[in-house]
């Protein structure tokens, strides 16, 4: 069935960005013909990834990460519920105007299901993306993916590295990915070292893996824990895995496909929710039982993988 694109007091550029970007896509202008598709209401520019809802099966709410408890929280399945202010968020999801429909007749309920769908991260930036400027993405945990993981790293020097990690890497910027790192770090939170120390010691790594010939476009980091923070990091925030809130992050800074994109990991966290991409886990000390993401023993593993099957999965 032709996807159908229902526009709700969307501006002009909308359309032209629509009509411009997805040919084959149908603009409606009239419920009666709307028989399942996309509905984008009152959204300004076009700067998320319009194909991700397209390509949801499900009922499905766009959504961002914002800097206030005011908005939206994700149950444990990834579905949209109003935010309980009580548990001490420091963040919020919202919507950004953007559905994925089933049917004509739910039109006629959006202001009372929004908090009932699915979830699908999006971002909204500072101007519009055409279609050719989306890229997929590679998202890495950090320590036990990129370094060995030793407690908690703030010294550059007492890093260890998986220098093996660099070949899979090059494979993945081979094939059009942009790689972001996204790390939990409570150290911050529990008050062993700051902010500032992350942020230098990010500096370095990415020198460190530019030297080995890999580009890392971004590091972000979750600074928040609900219980073991002090102070003022004491706090629950979306940004902390397995919330998808650093994959926000990035997506307003970078156009992103986020179906296309991968995530991979060496904890159950870092299977985030409503995370529509591809998750790999790779195997350290922690239980990985039930994981419906594919484990792999080491990288020679998953670069053999990634060389016979991942890719060639997408041509």
């Amino acid at each position: 069935m032709t996807t159908k694109i229902f526009l709700i007091n969307c501006s002009s550029s909308v359309r032209k960005a629509v009509e411009l970007n997805y040919p084959e896509l149908v603009l409606c202008d009239d419920s009666s013909s709307f028989d399942g598709g996309v509905v984008l209401e009152s959204i300004d520019r076009l700067d998320f990834d319009l194909e991700a809802l397209v390509a949801t099966n499900q009922n499905t709410s766009l959504v961002e990460l914002q800097n206030n408890d005011k908005g939206f929280a994700l149950d444990k399945m990834g579905k949209l519920t109003s935010l309980d202010s009580q548990k001490l968020y420091v963040d919020s999801f919202y919507h950004i105007g953007a559905y994925r429909l089933m049917d004509r007749d739910s039109l006629t309920h959006l202001k009372d299901v929004k908090d009932t769908f699915s979830a699908l991260i999006g971002a909204t930036g500072s101007r519009e993306f055409s279609r050719s400027e989306f890229k997929k993405a590679l998202f890495l945990d950090r320590d036990g993916i990129l370094n060995h993981d030793g407690g908690y790293l703030f010294e550059f020097e007492k890093m260890s590295f998986y220098d093996e990690i660099t070949e899979s890497l090059k494979l993945f910027k081979a094939h059009g990915y942009d790689i972001f790192v996204i790390t939990n770090q409570s150290g911050i939170a529990r008050g062993y070292y700051t902010e500032d120390d992350v942020r230098e010691l990010h500096k370095k790594m990415r020198a460190h893996f530019e030297k080995l010939g890999v580009v890392i476009s971004a590091f972000y980091h979750s600074c928040h824990h609900p219980e073991k923070g002090v102070e003022n990091y004491k706090a629950n925030s979306f940004t902390r895995k397995p919330y998808p809130g650093m994959v926000s992050m990035a997506m307003r800074e970078f156009p992103i496909t986020l179906v296309d994109s991968v995530m991979i990991g060496d904890k159950k966290s870092d299977q985030l929710m409503a995370f529509p991409g591809t998750t790999f886990h790779m195997k350290r000390q922690y239980d990985l039982s039930n994981s419906s993401a594919q484990i792999f023993e080491n990288y020679e593993e998953l670069k053999m993988f990634l060389a016979s099957k991942f890719f060639k999965g997408q041509n």
